[in-house]
């Protein structure tokens, strides 16, 4: 789920976007008053299927702006797309994607979209299909919630009433995620949770909060817990 991050943040997250990103030709378009660059990463190599719909997506965000940017008086406007990659494996691939839109007047815009894929069932993967049905569902849910609300209901920029609306215990509201890369070769270090700025609070920063996979294993599918193991290394920013 695309997410706006202010202004004010543009400049150091797409800087870290682009440094987690490995090399990889950039497509580039330039007509008329658009500018545009989007820069893809070799290990998103190994998922085709996910790269396949990020490419169709990718063309719809282009097409837009391309529309905004042909409207009468419109100001020129430049366009950045960056794919930083999660995890890539047989069964789940996972990336950050950020698209900049920066009009020549007015304010940058910039949207972090996490998009965890299911390469088995081809279909955007949510917490409740890694999660074993039934009570441990909702125990799993549930601590899922905690364990964020651990993690930022300190901090003094979070508004506890945004913090309760951003970690309700639903896999509905839970879905900014990315699968983490472990220290494990070739397994999941469990999920990175993904705040814009002003998402915990008018005054809020970005936050990523990992959530190490022992945490959630007691609730796990069976049949998916063999694919978890280690502990989260990076978050791709």
């Amino acid at each position: 789920m695309a997410r706006v991050i202010r202004a004010a943040a543009l400049a150091a997250v797409m800087a870290a976007a682009a440094g987690g990103a490995g090399a990889a030709p950039a497509i580039v378009v330039a007509e008329g008053g658009l500018k545009a660059r989007i820069d893809a990463t070799d290990t998103l190599a190994g998922a085709p299927d996910l790269m396949a719909l990020l490419d169709e997506e990718n063309a719809a965000i282009l097409a837009e702006a391309r529309a905004r940017a042909a409207e009468p008086g419109a100001a020129p406007i430049s366009l950045r797309i960056t794919l930083a990659p999660a995890h890539v494996g047989p069964r789940f691939a996972s990336a950050l994607r950020t698209v900049a839109l920066q009009p020549a007047a007015g304010p940058a815009e910039l949207f972090l979209d996490p998009i965890s894929w299911d390469r088995a069932t081809g279909r955007i993967l949510r917490l409740d299909a890694l999660l074993a049905p039934g009570r441990p569902l909702r125990e799993g849910l549930a601590r899922a919630s905690q364990s964020l609300r651990a993690a930022l209901g300190a901090l003094p920029d979070v508004a506890p009433q945004a913090l309760d609306a951003a970690t309700v215990p639903d896999a509905a509201v839970l879905q900014a995620f990315t699968l983490a890369p472990s220290d494990a070769p070739g397994r999941i270090g469990g999920l990175i949770f993904h705040f814009a700025p002003g998402e915990l609070g008018p005054d809020a920063a970005a936050r990523q909060v990992a959530i190490p996979q022992a945490v959630l294993g007691p609730w796990l599918r069976p049949e998916l817990r063999a694919l978890f193991a280690g502990a989260p290394t990076r978050d791709p920013r």
